[in-house]
């Protein structure tokens, strides 16, 4: 089959091209030509017709996936953090824009973020220092982190990174917000402890009238 669209002013070399064949079907092709010289000066050209539309369909449907993958990733309920190896952040996603109030340009590859995440200097070295120990793989990891309104969130942390790695990532973790299931913990130890007062002064106070009544009988 004859195949139209290659140009007769490229370049010699190896190249992909996008081209129709005579039939009127579009593959994809890699092109080899050779020029062949004379005494300095161009005598010829011969070239090599590769069909490589199976490979280049794999190949895109890859990229599509690993795009609706990413976009997935992009709007999940959770904070996605993703860092390279220098321990620069390279991915944050609309979840962790919307809990810590920072927008991925102020977060990614972002000097002081870390500084603006955990301005406590010892507790950052504290967080830092335990996630390295971790080596990429842990569950429920819980740390605070200041956000930008001046608020404080509890964030639950998990980094699978080391069992399943993603190209071009040095690692990542997933976080869920859990301040409020903290402060509604907190609330219910607090009722926990005012209701064992409260049992222990009722119980104080019913030992008190039976003091009281044994002393009654005791006198009649």
């Amino acid at each position: 089959k004859l195949i139209t669209g290659l140009q007769e002013n490229d370049e010699p070399g190896t190249k992909e091209y996008r081209v129709k064949t005579k039939d009127g079907i579009k593959i994809w092709v890699l092109v080899n030509t050779r020029i062949s010289y004379e005494k300095g000066r161009p005598k010829g050209a011969t070239g090599v017709i590769y069909d490589i539309t199976k490979r280049k369909k794999s190949e895109l449907a890859l990229v599509k996936s690993e795009e609706r993958l990413r976009r997935v990733l992009e709007k999940m309920p959770m904070m996605l953090v993703a860092f390279d190896k220098s321990g620069n952040i390279i991915v944050w996603n609309a979840e962790s824009e919307r809990i810590t109030g920072y927008s991925a340009d102020e977060a990614v590859e972002s000097i002081g973020i870390w500084e603006r995440l955990f301005p406590d200097k010892d507790y950052r070295h504290w967080v830092l220092s335990e996630i390295s120990k971790l080596e990429n793989l842990f569950y429920d990891f819980e740390i605070n982190l200041a956000c930008k309104d001046g608020s404080e969130k509890t964030v639950s942390w998990s980094n699978i990174s080391k069992k399943h790695p993603v190209p071009g990532w040095s690692f990542w973790g997933v976080g869920m917000d859990t301040t409020e299931i903290k402060e509604a913990h907190a609330i219910l130890e607090q009722a926990n402890v005012k209701l064992g007062e409260m049992v222990e002064e009722k119980k104080k106070e019913l030992d008190e009238k039976a003091n009281k009544l044994d002393e009654l009988n005791a006198a009649l």
